[in-house]
């Protein structure tokens, strides 16, 4: 494969090399990059399955003229599962994502606003259960929270710093390790103030396809997910290695839904 060909065709290249017999994972710099993502499919719908009563939630996706997510809408909206909207500056960036009640839309559920700090660094700022006033999310004093995401010199994020001020929690030192697959390999939890690790998992049993949030990356963005392969190995696939269906499984987390037990749909040309 020549080396000077354009980002679209490399990709092309290394995602068929998934089909090849030796199945191993890919392991490539351009497509660990995340600006690089698999620009053939974006995501249409989500059915997601609740095991314990049948039902059954669509989540309908719309997209920019950009090709960036602008909207996502359950088919029942209510708590737990509003519908999410995603705004961006004039350099296509993420300034907020958040999720919002239908009525009117004058309630937000969750809100994530993002400023853009020199040197890959990221402040995130959080609000829970606020008003929306003039179609514009306005800061709750319930429960706000204070993030500094890092990322890396290929663009994933390594180090995320949160508080939540208005309860005095101290704050949580997040790193993420990957490896030279391009997986995340180890994820570890820190209280500052006590140095005792909360949480600490190492990732080990990925497939070999392409990771869903791999279609766009405002997904790799939001799910903090950067791997080049998914995390649990799905029931089936596309053309282009992306997962379709997936039962069962535990880990598997989009946006902020569990997908353990789901369908996707795609829109691929």
């Amino acid at each position: 494969m020549n080396p000077k060909a354009p980002i679209s065709a490399r990709l092309l290249f290394y995602v068929s090399l998934l089909f090849i017999g030796s199945c191993q994972k890919i392991h490539f710099e351009d497509f660990i990059h995340p600006d690089n993502t698999l620009k053939q499919c974006r995501i249409k719908q989500i059915l997601e399955f609740n095991i314990f009563d049948s039902d059954t939630l669509f989540w309908n996706f719309k997209y920019n003229i950009w090709g960036d997510p602008i909207r996502i809408t359950p088919s029942l909206n209510g708590t737990g599962q509003p519908e999410i909207f995603f705004r961006y500056d004039n350099q296509h960036r993420l300034t907020d994502y958040f999720g919002a009640y239908r009525e009117e839309l004058r309630a937000y559920e969750f809100w994530l606003h993002f400023d853009y700090l020199p040197n890959k660094f990221v402040l995130q700022k959080g609000y829970t259960l606020g008003p929306i006033i003039n179609g514009n999310p306005v800061p709750s004093l319930q429960l706000p929270s204070i993030a500094y995401l890092q990322f890396d010199m290929l663009g994933r994020l390594v180090r995320d710093s949160t508080n939540y001020p208005s309860i005095f929690t101290p704050i949580l030192i997040q790193t993420y390790t990957y490896n030279s697959t391009g997986n995340l390999a180890h994820f570890k939890s820190v209280n500052q103030l006590t140095g005792s690790t909360d949480q600490e998992i190492y990732y080990t049993n990925y497939d070999n396809k392409v990771n869903i949030s791999r279609t766009n990356r405002i997904w790799m963005f939001i799910n903090r997910n950067y791997s080049v392969n998914n995390w649990t190995p799905a029931e089936s696939y596309n053309q282009y290695g992306l997962p379709l269906k997936w039962r069962g499984t535990q880990g598997n987390r989009f946006i902020y839904r569990n997908i353990d037990d789901a369908d996707i749909k795609y829109e691929c040309r």
